[in-house]
Order: structure tokens, then sequence, then C-alpha cells
């Protein structure tokens, strides 16, 4: 079992650090009209933009309804209120505890929880298939599958299926107790 698992860790870990070596190489040789210069640009675009700014500035003020985004005849207003607060807290709380700047603590987060969702993924397949070969590959093929990507950008995807499957393996188990913390 501890074999197949660190196989599956290596091989996640292979793909994080395949990830963090292309942050160091350029996309572009400009940065003209706001172009991708590096993996980390491109990491803190869209959803991942809102967590950078809400750890590193907290939530913006709200004067009126509309500050918290609406969508009207010909505009949409986004607003930072729309993403919880767990993962921008927790990246706040690291950049102040290791005082590293916003990208380099969300590398580690994602880094950190992919890890903890591909043992949590592979023990809940070991426990619901006992089979270590289906565990294994399981885990292998959904962290090589396209939507692996989102574990490896400033999202929350990670934690969210960490604590998922930490969740199913807690009422798999019948820790009920243990389950509500999940």
């Amino acid at each position: 079992m501890k074999q197949k698992l660190l196989l599956c860790l290596i091989l996640t870990f292979g793909l994080k650090l395949i990830y963090f070596v292309s942050s160091q190489i350029p996309f572009h040789n400009n940065n003209e009209n706001g172009a991708l210069t590096n993996y980390f640009d491109f990491c803190v675009k869209y959803d991942g933009a809102w967590y950078q700014s809400i750890a590193e500035k907290g939530y913006p003020k709200v004067k009126e309804k509309k500050d918290l985004g609406y969508v009207g005849k010909n505009e949409v207003v986004q607003s930072a209120w729309a993403f919880f607060p767990g993962y921008p807290m927790l990246s706040a709380g690291l950049m102040k505890v290791t005082n590293l700047p916003y990208r380099w603590v969300a590398l580690f987060l994602c880094i950190i929880f992919s890890f903890m969702a591909v043992w949590v993924l592979y023990d809940f397949c070991l426990l619901s298939l006992r089979s270590q070969q289906k565990a294994f590959w399981i885990t292998l093929c959904f962290f090589v599958s396209p939507f692996s990507y989102y574990f490896s950008v400033f999202y929350t995807e990670a934690i969210f299926f960490s604590f998922m499957l930490l969740g199913f393996n807690m009422l798999y188990r019948k820790t009920y107790v243990a389950f509500m913390f999940c």
C-alpha cells in the first residue's frame, strides 16, 4: 500500500515540479498589452486574481448594494464578495508568518493540498474498493487528467476536493464526530 501511495505522491510532485520549473521560464519576451510573462502570472488570472486581492488587501468596503456585484443591462460588475474567505485567510496568515509574497504562499498551498488530495483519494479508493491496484490507478488517472490542472493554479479546488474526500472517508468509517469538522 505504501509503495503505491508513494508512487502517486512522487508522480504528483513531478507534475508540480514541472509547473514550478515552468514558472521560471518566460512565456513571452515582452509584456505589452498585459501579456503573460510567466506561470505565476497565469495562476493569478481570473479567480486567482480575486483570491490574491482578498489575501493582500482584504474584502472591499460595501457602501451600497451595487458594491456586491450585479448584472446590469449592458454591464457586469464583479466583486470579491463572491469568494469564500477560507483560502484567502489561510494565504494571508501564511504571508504574515513567512513574510513571503502571495505567489509563493499560494504555490506552497496548492502543493500541500494536492498531496493531501492524492493521499485522501487513494485512501478512500482503498477503503471502498479494497484493491491497492484499483486505488492506485484511479488516483493516478485522476491526477494526470486535465482536471488536475486546477490543483496547480491558485484556486480552491485542491482544498475543496481534499476536505470533501476526507468527509467521505469519515462517513465510510462511521466517525461522525470527525466528519463534522470536514
